[in-house]
C-alpha cells in the first residue's frame, strides 16, 4: 500500500518537531509494563513519537546520504555489532534482549534523525523548530518551578518525583517534572538553554531573554553536578566555536550572560530558601544548607566550618534536626564502587575486553562471577565506562566515533564558514559527551541520540547546503 508522500513529510515534519520541543517527557507521560521481571520497564509518549519517526523516516529510505559521513555509519554498526554478540553470552537472557532492543532503538533514532536533516529539513522548518522551543522551554519551566514550590510547601507527593527529589536528601527539593531524575531534567533543557542563548544574542528578543531566564533557573534547581558542568563546556564550545560572532554582538553576549548568572543566583537561592522553609526549627538551616551545596559541588574540597548552636529546650529535638553528613563522602564511594565492579567485569577475560559481558548483563555477570552480593541492575553512573563493560571495546570505539567525528567536523565547518547559529548544535553536542560522565542510563535520555543524528547531518553537509540553513 503507498502512503501519500505529502501526508508523510508532513508527518515526518511534525514529529521532527515533537521530538525537539518535548525533550522533558523522558520518562513520563508513560504506563508500566513490567516484562521478565525487569519492573522498571516502561513505555513512554516520547519513545513512541521516537519509534513513530523511526518507521516515518525509515520508509523509502535509500541509502545515497550516508556517503556524507561514513565513519558515523560505521560506528553505529560498531554497536549494533557489539549488541548481537553480546546476546550470545547473556545470564538473564530476556532483561538483555529488551535492552538490546532500546539500545537498538537509539541507534536508529540517531539514524533517522540523520537521514531526515539531510533529506528534509529547510529553512523554514528549522525556524519553527527555534521558534517552538523558545515557547516550549518557558512552559515546561513553569511546570518545574511550581512542582518546586509545591513540595517546599507540602509533604505530599505529586506522583512524579523520584526517591531522590525529596527534601530528606539536602533540606530542599529537586525537581525532575517528567523525566526519571533531577539530571535527566537538566540535560532535557540543554538544547533549550543553548537557543535561547543563540536568539537572545542574535535578535535580542523578550522571548529569547525569558526562555533562557527561566531555563538557566530550572537547570539550577535540579542542582545537578553534571548539567552545571555540560553547560561551562558547552559554553565554551559555542564562544570559541565562533569568535566573529562573539565580537561581532559583544555587548548583547555579556547582556546575555548575566542573565545566565541571574537565573543560577536566583536557583540557588531559592534552594536555600526551600530548605528554611521546610526545616525552619533547625538551626543555622540556612548556613548549613549553604555548606551542604558547596561541598556536593565542589566534591567535597570546599567545607564550611561547622556552627555549634545550643538548641532551646522548649523544640522537640526530633523535629529539629536535618541532617546530611556523609552525604557527599557515600555518593563519591557509591559511584567509584560500582565503577570499579563494571572495570572488573569488563576485564575479566578477552572476549570481555572485546565485546563486553553484553547489554544488560553488567550486573548478573558482576553478581555470578565477581561481586555475589552486588544488585543484578548494578547501576553504573559514567555511561562511557557502562558502555564499556557491556559492549567492550568494539561498543566504545562505536561510540567514540559516533560522538566526536560530528563534533570535530562541525568546529572545522563553523570555524570555517562563520554561519550564526551552527555553533549550538557545537555547544549541544558538547554538552551531552560532557552529561555521560555523570550518568548511566540508554533509555532516559533518547534526546540525546536524536541530536547526534541531527549533529551528524549537519556535520556532512556542504557550504551550499549550510547556506540555505543558515544565513
Amino acid at each position: 500500500m503507498n502512503i501519500n508522500e505529502k501526508t508523510l513529510t508532513k508527518t515526518r515534519s511534525v514529529l521532527f518537531l515533537l521530538l525537539i520541543i518535548l525533550a522533558p517527557l523522558s520518562k513520563y507521560p508513560s504506563f508500566a509494563t513490567p516484562l521478565f521481571n525487569f519492573t522498571s520497564f516502561r513505555i513512554g509518549l516520547y519513545q513512541l513519537l521516537a519509534t513513530a519517526f523511526i518507521f516515518s523516516c525509515l520508509y523509502g529510505y535509500n541509502n545515497k546520504f550516508i556517503k556524507s559521513a561514513k565513519p558515523v555509519a560505521t560506528g553505529l554498526m560498531l554497536i549494533l555489532l557489539s549488541v548481537v554478540v553480546g546476546l550470545f553470552f547473556a545470564i538473564n537472557e530476556a532483561r538483555s534482549l529488551l535492552l538490546a532492543t532500546s539500545l537498538t532503538m537509539l541507534v536508529f533514532l540517531a539514524f533517522s534523525s540523520w537521514l531526515y536533516v539531510t533529506k528534509y529539513l529547510n529553512r523554514t522548518l528549522l525556524k519553527k523548530a527555534v521558534k517552538y522551543s523558545l515557547y516550549a522551554s518557558i512552559l515546561f519551566s513553569f511546570l518545574a518551578i511550581l512542582q518546586f514550590a509545591f513540595n517546599t510547601f507540602s509533604s505530599e507527593d505529586l506522583g512524579i518525583l523520584c526517591t531522590n527529589c525529596t527534601n530528606t536528601v539536602f533540606g530542599f527539593p529537586r525537581i525532575n517534572l517528567f523525566a526519571a531524575e533531577p539530571q535527566f531534567l537538566a540535560s532535557s533543557f540543554i538544547p533549550f538553554f543553548f537557543i535561547s542563548l543563540f536568539m537572545s544574542i542574535k535578535y535580542k528578543t523578550l522571548l529569547a531573554k525569558i526562555s533562557l531566564t527561566l531555563v538557566s533557573l530550572v537547570i539550577g534547581l535540579t542542582f545537578s553536578r553534571g548539567a552545571f558542568l555540560a553547560i561551562v563546556v558547552g559554553l565554551m564550545f559555542f564562544v570559541f566555536s565562533n569568535l566573529d560572532f562573539i565580537k561581532n554582538n559583544l555587548r548583547a553576549t555579556l547582556n546575555t550572560f548575566v542573565l545566565i548568572v541571574l537565573g543560577f543566583v536566583i536557583s540557588f537561592s531559592l534552594l536555600v530558601a526551600s530548605a528554611s522553609i521546610a526545616y525552619k526549627e533547625t538551626p543555622n538551616i540556612a548556613y548549613e544548607t549553604t555548606s551542604t551545596m558547596l561541598e556536593q559541588l565542589s566534591l567535597g574540597v570546599i567545607k564550611l566550618p561547622k556552627k555549634v548552636s545550643v538548641v532551646p529546650e522548649r523544640i522537640n529535638p526530633q523535629n529539629v534536626e536535618f541532617v546530611s553528613p556523609g552525604l557527599i563522602e557515600a555518593s563519591t564511594n557509591e559511584r567509584l564502587s560500582a565503577a570499579e565492579l563494571a572495570i572488573n567485569a569488563w576485564l575479566y577475560s578477552p572476549i570481555n575486553v572485546i565485546f563486553g559481558t553484553g547489554i544488560g548483563n553488567l550486573g548478573p555477570f558482576v553478581d555470578k562471577y565477581i561481586e555475589p552480593s552486588a544488585p543484578d541492575n548494578l547501576t553504573v553512573y559514567i555511561f562511557y565506562i557502562l558502555l564499556a563493560s557491556e559492549l567492550g571495546v568494539v561498543g566504545l570505539i562505536g561510540l567514540g566515533i559516533v560522538l566526536f567525528y560530528p563534533l570535530v567536523l562541525l568546529i572545522k565547518k563553523t570555524h570555517i564558514y562563520k554561519f550564526a547559529g551552527l555553533q549550538i548544535v557545537v555547544a549541544i553536542l558538547a554538552s551531552f559527551i560532557t552529561q555521560y560522565l555523570f550518568f548511566g542510563s540508554y533509555i532516559n535520555v533518547v534526546y540525546i541520540w536524536f541530536y547526534i543524528g541531527v549533529a551528524t547531518a549537519l556535520a556532512g553537509m556542504s557550504q551550499k547546503q549550510l547556506s540555505k540553513l543558515f544565513k
